[in-house]
């Protein structure tokens, strides 16, 4: 099915444009492109928006859940409503996030969010067509992270790293674990890092205690990869500042900011 939405703007990341005409086929965009000195196709469906403006949604890569739904213990028939709620504050897609818990209680839990997100990649307008964010993929948060900046992660279902555990949890979530979550300067954690960049595509999020030196090494290991992102969760020290460089990304999150000093000026 073939539908054309247009509306008085659309924003890309990258441009305005006016008066846009954006065609969507089977549930994805094909085309992005103004109505000056083009018509919309007529064997599609016209969706008009008038004044309105078109922009894309947004993506949540860190989402425990909401609504009432905890994505640790939700069966794939919860996600619905989750979605419906997600889309009503502007997000489009998001990555169900795990939380350190017995080995067995996670495994189920990416089992259960696997299915939910082949699901919705069979049938992405099913549920009566409701308007709804989809699960896109998993972020493994824990069980890899240090005692020391573990966050709310209960601290007696933290382990070392192995690519064991790894091996086991990435079947559990059928290969969709796109990010994880990891102290780099725990023993064994860069062994995990590299085989779930080159093996698996995954996007590290480095978090914990982590040195310079740890942080550097966890990123060597993930920059020949184009396909990924290193992404450092920087709660813990400011100093993962000077990292940056036009490949990686600094994650602040704000539990750094009341690290920040602040000086309040002179009025007047």
């Amino acid at each position: 099915m073939r539908t054309v939405f247009t509306a008085s703007h659309l924003y890309t990341p990258t441009e305005e444009i006016l008066n846009p005409l954006l065609v969507v086929e089977d549930g994805r965009i094909v085309e992005v492109t103004a109505r000056t000195g083009k018509e919309a196709p007529s064997n599609a469906a016209l969706v008009d928006f008038g004044d309105a403006v078109l922009a894309p949604g947004f993506l949540d890569i860190h989402m425990h859940g909401g609504a009432g739904v905890d994505l640790m213990r939700a069966a794939p028939a919860d996600l619905p409503g989750l979605g419906r709620f997600l889309t009503s504050h502007g997000v489009t897609g998001y990555f169900p996030t795990t939380v350190a818990a017995p080995l067995d209680a996670t495994c189920a839990a990416l089992e259960r969010l696997a299915e939910a997100i082949e699901a919705s990649e069979e049938a992405p307008s099913a549920n009566g067509d409701a308007v709804q964010a989809r699960p896109l993929a998993i972020h493994l948060e824990g069980p890899f992270l240090s005692h020391k900046r573990r966050g709310v992660h209960p601290p007696e279902y933290l382990v070392a790293p192995t690519i064991e555990i790894f091996d086991r949890l990435w079947e559990a979530a059928g290969g969709h674990v796109r990010m994880i979550t990891i102290a780099p300067e725990i023993p064994g954690a860069l062994e995990v890092i590299a085989e779930a960049a080159q093996s698996a595509g995954i996007t590290p999020q480095v978090r914990g205690q982590a040195a310079a030196r740890s942080a550097r090494e966890a990123y060597s290991l993930v920059r020949p990869n184009i396909n990924v992102a290193c992404v450092f969760h920087a709660a813990a020290d400011q100093r993962f500042c000077h990292l940056l460089d036009q490949s990686l990304v600094l994650r602040l999150l704000a539990e750094l900011i009341p690290r920040i000093p602040t000086h309040r000026g002179s009025e007047g």
